[in-house]
Order: structure tokens, then sequence, then C-alpha cells
């Protein structure tokens, strides 16, 4: 049995792939020194973290290559050769004004739906590039959501996991249905962009600890400002690495904790910025949808459980078995590492991410609570990986028993590709009548993939749905309350008159939307706003023929 040294030999080593606290030095009965880490996953492979070093930069590649194949085979469809109405308003309000001059307004005044300037830097970069070309902004987001999944394989072998669970934890995150929103939507690119800046910040501010250098703190402190300048739930980022530290080094000395400042700094600006300067202020805004109360523990559980299943209209006694599969899913995060304090940090950077999802009164689906799973999904699937780490280490000597958990993994990955390829191509409305209002907004702001939205979206629409989406723009023109809501409301009411052969009735909706705007134009958004000319030039093409295809009167169709 190997001797126990002296206290003279008791001491500290910081791994550089990977921070662990070596404590206990035992002599080997040859005389050797041993090292034995407390706590840590006993992984059989190499402890070291592969990382982009010269050696390994061609297996990162490889990786990458087959996230990005995989990737595309899932999300890759015929809906990205059009994009969706925001995303045009978006591209038409920076193609309004200087670029010099619109990045300054992002800073100081925020973007026309929410303070993220940093996501609509983003935005603009691409603009300049891609113009009207769909196909560049859905390229873009997966490959964001490729280099996100990268990251996270990194950050599981940075828990001293090895590389097979971190690959799959890297696949799952590829391919998971949950927030498959908020890749196919151009438009919710703040989401991969502070999900990036978050997973490298903290990445580097492991290395900071492990390390000691400047560099890192500074390049993560840099990742957190970004992530929290792309989305405001992105302030996690700059709380992540104090939170690291107290975990993997305790309390003691507490002066250490002073080199945090600049990230209190950092948030403080931000909040000022966001609650004072900023004319777009976001869900804040609306405390009967988002704010704090009693519903925060038990959407925090609903949201942790609903990134398990990701059903898409869940009912409300499946809502109730997402609330315990999510309690339960706190206690299997704690417990997932053999040392606690990883285990510990874990479960704080879950609760961090998935508490501004939790702030939402209400629960939902895949359209809302899915799309806020992307952030807080990669702890979750971090904890899972440990998990089945150490499964594999049970299963090590039962041959015929590994080689059924490894037929169960695979006909899993292929079920949730299926499952994620078929939500990536599913129509982005089901109703006629929103579906002929983001027609209408891309076709007055000139955008050419607005006949392609229209075609793919309902086909050739028949007369039962094109009454649906005349009475539908009736209720928006009398019960909205916004004068553009009023005039797109008629003009719905318009487009489906036309295609049904009223031509009377349709150029008299177009003709009250007129009298909407008669007092000056009404803002679709701020910085967007719809005048006179818009209708005119609708009416004059509207005399011609309709804009829509008409399945049950061929000749009613210009197609």
């Amino acid at each position: 049995m190997p001797g126990r040294l002296p206290a003279k030999r008791w001491r500290q080593l910081h791994l550089l792939h990977g921070i662990e606290i070596y404590r206990r030095v035992h002599r080997s009965k040859k005389g050797r020194i041993d090292l034995l880490p407390l706590g840590m996953p006993l992984s059989k492979n190499s402890p070291q973290l592969i990382t982009l070093f010269p050696d390994r930069r061609g297996a990162v590649v490889a990786g990458w290559l087959c996230l990005l194949l995989i990737g595309g085979t899932v999300y890759a469809s015929h809906r990205w050769f059009f994009l969706s109405s925001n995303d045009v308003i978006w591209l038409r309000i920076l193609q309004s004004k200087p670029p010099l001059t619109l990045a300054w307004e992002q800073f100081a005044v925020g973007s026309p739906l929410d303070y993220r300037p940093l996501a609509t830097l983003y935005f603009m970069a691409l603009q300049a590039l891609f113009g009207d070309w769909a196909p560049g902004y859905y390229g873009f987001s997966l490959l964001l959501h490729t280099f996100n999944a990268l990251l996270v394989f990194f950050v599981v072998r940075t828990f001293r996991l090895s590389w097979s669970p971190a690959a799959i934890a890297a696949l799952f995150f590829l391919i998971h249905p949950a927030p498959v929103r908020a890749v196919r939507w151009v438009n919710d690119a703040a989401n991969l962009l502070q999900t990036f800046f978050l997973l490298l910040s903290l990445l580097l501010a492991w290395r900071f600890l492990v390390t000691g250098g400047k560099r890192s703190y500074w390049l993560s402190l840099a990742c957190g400002t970004a992530a929290v300048f792309s989305k405001e739930s992105g302030i996690v980022a700059l709380v992540l690495p104090c939170v690291l530290d107290f975990c993997l080094q305790g309390f003691r000395p507490w002066k250490r904790f002073v080199r945090y400042a600049p990230h209190c700094l950092i948030a403080a600006l931000y909040l000022y910025l966001y609650m004072s300067i900023a004319h777009s202020p976001g869900w804040r805004s609306r405390p009967e949808v988002f704010g704090i109360g009693s519903h925060v523990p038990r959407n925090l559980a609903y949201s942790v459980g609903f990134a398990w299943l990701a059903p898409d209209h869940p009912s409300p006694p499946l809502s109730n078995l997402l609330v315990l599969l999510g309690l339960v899913s706190l206690g299997a995060v704690v417990t997932s590492f053999r040392d606690r304090r990883l285990g510990v940090f874990g479960l704080s950077w879950l609760l961090l991410c998935a508490l501004p999802t939790a702030l939402f009164r209400t629960t939902g689906g895949l359209a809302s609570t899915g799309r806020y799973v992307y952030f807080f999904l990669p702890p979750l699937l971090v904890a899972a990986a440990s998990w089945a780490e150490r499964a594999e280490e049970a299963l090590c000597s039962y041959r015929w028993k590994r080689r059924l958990a490894l037929a169960g993994l695979l006909l899993l990955v292929i079920a949730t590709s299926l499952r994620t390829r078929r939500l990536a191509a599913e129509p982005f409305e089901t109703h006629a009548g929103p579906v002929l209002y983001h027609f209408a907004v891309m076709w007055m702001l000139d955008y050419g993939g607005a006949t392609g939205y229209v075609r793919d979206e309902l086909g050739c629409p028949g007369r039962e749905s094109l009454e649906e989406a005349s009475s539908w723009g009736a209720t928006l023109a009398t019960q909205a309350k916004e004068p553009a809501l009023q005039v797109m409301g008629r003009v719905v009411t318009a487009l489906a008159e036309k295609s049904l052969g009223q031509t009377p009735a349709a150029m008299s909706e177009l003709d009250r939307a007129a009298a909407i705007l008669a007092g000056g134009p009404a803002d679709l958004v701020s910085g967007l706003a719809l005048g006179p000319n818009d209708i005119s030039r609708l009416k004059q093409r509207l005399a011609l023929s309709p804009l829509l295809p008409g399945c049950w009167d061929p000749s009613s169709s210009p197609f």
C-alpha cells in the first residue's frame, strides 16, 4: 500500500487542460510519485483536452466538417429559398440608413425590435454580403450552430470526460429538436450568437484559472461582453467566470474576486443602457407576460424538463410530467460528476441560463419555450455526457449489453434527426390569414421571394382558405389598436377578396386602408412606416390581376 507523504509534500497543481486541483500525493511501492485527483471521473482516455493546437487542428477540422455535413442534412430544406416577413423588415431597415449611422444607433438607442446591438451588426454584415439572397442567411445560421456544437465538445472535454461522450453531446446539441426554430429563423440568430460567445467565454475563463494568463482573462471578458450585447440574457456570461472560480476553488482568499470588478462594471453599463437609453424595452414593457413571481420555480422546472421531450403543444398532464422531469434533471445534473464541485457548477450554469425563460408567466411549446432551450442546453448535455461515461464504464465488461446500448443510441440519434428535419421543413404558418399578412408585408417591401413564400406555405389557396383569410383580416382590422395593424388587416381582406373574384369589395377595403393613412404614415415597426403610396401601388397592381394563385378558379390566377 502506498505510504502517505509528510505535510510538507502536500501541494496543489493546476492541469493545463482541465482544471482539477490535486491535493493528495501518494508514493507507490516502486518509489514513484502518483498524483491522484480528488473526485474526477476516471476516464480511460487521455485527460488531455483536444483543442486548437497545431497537432490537433486536423482532428478539429475533420470533426467540424462532420458536424456541418450532419447539420446540413438535417436543417437544409426548400424553405431556405425565401425569408420571413420579420427578416425582410430587418433588411429594409438596415438598407434605409448609412451603415455607420445605423451601427451607432444600435448602441445608443437600440434596434427596432429590442436592444441587441451586436446581433444587428451581424445582420448588417450579412446584408452587405447577400442582399436579399435567403440561402446565405440560413447558411450562416447553420455555421454558427455547428461552431456551437464544436464548443460543446470542447467544454465536455474540459470537464475531463473522454472523447466519445463529448462527441455524443456535440451531436445531440446539433440535432436536438427543441431549439430548431432558433436555427431556422434568421431573425433569431441572437440566440446562436449569445450561446457562441458564452461558451467561448467559459472556456477562456477556465483556461485563465488554470494558467493565470492575462490574455485568457481579457479574451473571456470580451466574449462575455459580446454575449450580453448579442441578447439580454447573455448577461449570464459575465457571471459564470466568477461562479466557476468560486465552485472550483472556494471562497478563500476572497480578495481574488476583485479581478471580476470589470465584469460587474460592464454588466452595470449594459443594464443602464438597456433600462434608460434604449427605446426598445422588449419584454420588460409587458409585465402581464414577463416578470418575477410565484410562477418562476414551476416554469424553471418545466423549461428544464421540456429540453428532454420537446413536445409540439404540451397538454396539461404532459406539462406536469415535464415539471417532474425537470426536477429530476436538476438532481441528475448536480450528481453527474464524482467531483461535486463540477456538479454544483453545472447546476449553477443551468439555473442561470434557464432563469430568463422561467420569467415568462405562461409556458408553451416549440414556438415559445423551445426557442430558449438553446441557451441552457449545453449544461444539460455536459451532465448527460458524464452519465454516459459512467454507463460506458459499467458496461465495459458486458459486451452484449454494450452493443445493445450502442444500438439504442443509434436509433435515438436517427429518430431525433428525422424529427428535427421534419420540424425544420414545416411551414412557418398554418392559417391562411397570417400567411397573407406576411405576404403583403413582403410585397409592399419589394421582396422578390414573396410569391415563393405564399406558394410554399399555402400551395394554391382554395376558396375555403381565402374566405378564412378574408375573415381573419377583417377581425384584425376591427380589433387592432395600432393603425399599421388596422391597415394590414384591410390589405389581407383585399387580397383574399380579389382572388375570390370580388374586385369591388377588395377596392373598398383598400380605400378604407388609405383613409387610415390619410393622417400620416403608420409605423409597422420603429424605423419602417406604411404610407399612402404603398396602398396606391397595391391598388394599381390588383386592378390588373390577383396577386395570389387560386386553384378553385384557374382563370383568376396569372400563374
